[in-house]
């Protein structure tokens, strides 16, 4: 059984990025968020559905400020509930970045990376 992450997780997630890296706290349209969590809930993979969360959420902007430090953090956090550590490297950064470039990078493409950036605990890649 997948554990989920809820919208007052992300919400309260969004609001201590923003407290510890600037910018203004609250969601730009709660309905954005609630579509997210719909296709994360509808998912049927562990990494799909962690790629529908970072993905929505970064590409979504559904918070006013930290899109991308949320929807990293929020996936990251996801998976560790789900006994998958994703990895944090400078790698991470620049994706980010470049899944909120208008050549927008593909749900594919975001399942793919964070499946090559994990691991379950205690064992190789996943």
């Amino acid at each position: 059984m997948t554990t989920e992450i809820t919208k007052e997780e992300i919400i309260e997630l969004n609001k201590k990025i923003v407290e510890e890296f600037g910018g203004t706290i609250g969601l730009i349209n709660e309905s954005n968020l609630d579509f997210v969590l719909a296709k994360v809930k509808n998912a049927k993979d562990i990494f799909r559905k962690a790629a529908e969360l970072m993905h929505g959420i970064n590409i979504g902007h559904v918070f006013i400020d930290v899109n991308k430090r949320t929807a990293f953090e929020a996936a990251k956090i996801f998976l560790l509930a789900n006994d998958i550590e994703m990895k944090t490297d400078e790698e991470a950064e620049e994706f980010m970045i470049k899944m909120a470039q208008p050549e927008k990078l593909s749900i594919k493409e975001v399942e793919i990376w964070i499946k090559k950036h994990s691991e379950k605990y205690g064992k190789e890649k996943v």
